[in-house]
């Protein structure tokens, strides 16, 4: 293990430590209580809207609407893609490079050059 990958991973800690601490300052300044004593008072006495009965169906639509976005929007799934991609146009490549016509000789060629631009081949004798 380097040294300063130890201090990196020190020094994460800290910056962790340091920023949550800021956060929950900003939090008790903001709302007056601790985040956890807020979560106590809020399951002790829920708002209105989370007892209505139109609550329930919606969190559930929500949560199955987060879970399809999640599925068809992961990097994973475009990264795939693009390899999906990317192996198919390599397959075709090599399919197009076995399985074209050889080319023409050199006589031949010479020959339909010849039949073309009579001036650029040189006579033979």
């Amino acid at each position: 293990m380097r040294a300063g990958s130890v201090l990196q991973f020190v020094g994460g800690g800290i910056g962790r430590v340091a920023l949550s601490g800021l956060l929950i300052g900003l939090f008790f300044v903001g709302v007056g209580m601790t985040p956890w004593q807020f979560v106590a008072q809020i399951i002790q006495q829920p708002p209105r809207f989370v007892t209505s009965e139109w609550f329930s169906p919606s969190i559930t639509l929500v949560g199955l609407a987060l879970i399809a976005a999640s599925l068809s929007f992961n990097i994973w799934s475009r990264k795939q893609k693009a390899i999906d991609a990317l192996a198919e146009d390599i397959s075709d490549a090599i399919t197009n490079l076995l399985n074209r016509t050889p080319p023409p000789s050199e006589r031949s060629r010479n020959c339909q050059m010849g039949r073309r631009f009579p001036e650029m081949v040189p006579k033979s004798e």
